[in-house]
């Protein structure tokens, strides 16, 4: 099995990617609110199961170089490639090993060099690996998280995967006698294309259009025209695909003495299917809740957060949602918001912007992109911080706040004030010079940055010995000798490097991007 795994990945390698959710950052943010006191983020030790080629703590490494970073995978080709970028672009505090977890689990000296985590990531592990190596990277998880440190999990999730199962049945049906990754792909999406048109060639009103759900023809779509052949290979096409339940998923982690403390998205923990927050008389019933929940919004993924059992019973009136001003004072805000709007939408809910939503809304727009602390809120709106604190938690858990365990200051571009931070030189140089990277670019939070090659060596200009202007005129000098052209998107006029305004809009635009996503310092 494991020589069959290995090869899959030669033969398709995986894209690596940062992931948001499984932030060390966010992890150790959520670990302020919930009181968990996991150590900080400058001083810990992090660890990656299924690094791929490191993308996913890269970017986090390089913001806090006196942590120690170990990313682990099982692939020769990922790790071998992971070092090397590693190396090129100077992260020195970030190891990556080539590794089974099912061996390591198996000899104590391997398992004991390892030594202790704080945080520990699997993501994209749990749901694509037989039940053995489920059993070990549980294990693994318990034996190296230390005492208040907190794991990241995520996996496929029933019942929403129900119907993704008989897409995937169907697509591993009709190219069982192929063996070409490039054959499966090609016969897969051709049967898929056909199951479309046959589906779409009923009235909407029909029974038989009935029989195909809307989400099950939208994510059929999906896989012919959206997501990349290695995400398909490596999703529908891996050896194992084997989403759970919560409440299985749960009850496997418990064996191993590890909690399910809550979803890193918040919201699929503490909102019930009506976006109206849950009080649960125990962190059992909480849990039976949030399983409810996932058959009334039919969820299909899961970024489960897990401890020790001993201290998700420490914080288990925290862990029921029964956060106090003291909790939220121990955390740090920031968000974007349209004023204009009736309401403020994010991905997992929405609130009425009403005076109250408005003016705390208004409040952080006049900080972003920093982060700042309840009671700074409060004294920019005018009143008591006990008094917004059910509004901001609403913001945070539908994720249209972010938060950080520490007070982030996000400074703009200004010549002699300001630069490019020296330890993302290297990270940045890696984009300007690679047309295929093997990793995603992340923002200081883990957001993913989609920066051109070109954009990418503008940001390496930033210095702090050229202000706008000159940037702008090096900018162009560059094209020019590159012979790039850029396009205007609302036009979609060509040449646009020869109209100055149009570029100098677009540098401070890369600068404002850089800005929001912690890529400046203060020169000292």
């Amino acid at each position: 099995m494991k020589q069959k795994v290995i090869a899959t990945y030669e033969s398709t390698p995986y894209t690596s990617r940062a992931f948001k959710a499984s932030s060390p950052l966010r992890l150790e943010a959520i670990s302020a609110l919930f009181g968990f006191k996991s150590k900080e983020l400058g001083s810990c030790r992090v660890l990656e199961l299924g690094c791929s080629f490191g993308a996913n703590i890269i970017y986090a490494a390089l913001n806090a170089p006196s942590a120690e970073f170990v990313g682990i995978d099982i692939s020769p080709v990922h790790i071998q490639k992971a070092q090397k970028i590693a190396k090129d672009i100077g992260a020195k505090n970030l190891e990556f090993l080539e590794a089974d977890i099912c061996e390591i689990i198996a000899d104590e000296k391997a398992l004991k060099s390892l030594g202790k985590f704080d945080y520990i990531i699997a993501h994209g592990l749990y749901s694509w690996v037989d039940d053995r190596a489920k059993d070990a990277l549980f294990m693994l998880i318990s034996k190296t998280l230390s005492q208040n440190g907190l794991a990241y999990v995520s996996f496929n999730a029933y019942p929403g995967w129900k119907q993704r199962d008989i897409l995937r049945d169907l697509m591993l049906f009709s190219t069982s006698h192929l063996e070409r990754d490039d054959e499966r792909l090609s016969r897969a999406k051709s049967v898929l294309k056909a199951l479309l048109a046959y589906a779409n060639s009923f009235d909407e009103n029909s029974e038989q259009r009935a029989v195909f759900s809307k989400a099950f023809l939208e994510h059929a779509k999906d896989i012919c025209e959206l997501y990349d052949d290695f995400y398909l290979m490596h999703e529908h096409f891996e050896l194992s695909n084997d989403p759970k339940y919560l409440s299985q998923f749960v009850t496997h982690a418990s064996k191993f003495d590890l909690a399910y403390l809550l979803d890193s998205s918040l919201s699929a923990s503490f909102f019930d299917a009506m976006n109206k927050i849950l009080l649960r008389p125990s962190l059992t019933e909480r849990i039976k809740a949030e399983q409810y929940s996932d058959f009334l919004s039919m969820r299909c993924f899961r970024a489960a957060i897990l401890s020790h059992s001993k201290l998700a019973k420490a914080r288990e009136s925290a862990l029921l949602g029964r956060l106090e001003s003291l909790e939220l004072k121990s955390v740090y805000y920031r968000g974007d918001f349209d004023i204009a709007r009736h309401e403020i939408t994010a991905k997992n809910g929405s609130v009425v912007l009403n005076t109250s939503a408005k003016a705390l809304a208004q409040a952080l727009n006049n900080f972003y992109p920093s982060f700042v602390s309840i009671s700074e809120l409060a004294d920019a709106i005018n009143t008591e911080p006990k008094s917004i604190c059910a509004l901001l938690l609403q913001l945070v858990f539908i994720g249209a706040v972010e938060i950080s365990a520490k007070k982030l200051e996000f400074p703009a571009y200004e010549k002699g004030k300001t630069r490019l931070k020296e330890s993302l030189r290297g990270y940045l140089e890696y984009f300007a010079t690679t047309s295929k990277p093997k990793i995603s670019l992340a923002g200081y939070m883990g957001e993913i940055l989609s920066l051109e090659p070109y954009e990418a060596h503008l940001a390496l200009l930033f210095d702090g010995k050229r202000d706008i202007k000159e940037l702008c005129d090096d900018f162009i000098n560059y094209l020019e000798k590159n012979n790039i052209d850029l396009k205007d998107e609302q036009t979609g006029l060509f040449g646009l490097r020869k109209d100055y305004d149009f570029m100098l809009n677009y540098t401070k635009q890369i600068a404002k991007t850089l800005q929001n996503s912690g890529f400046f310092e203060k020169i000292e």
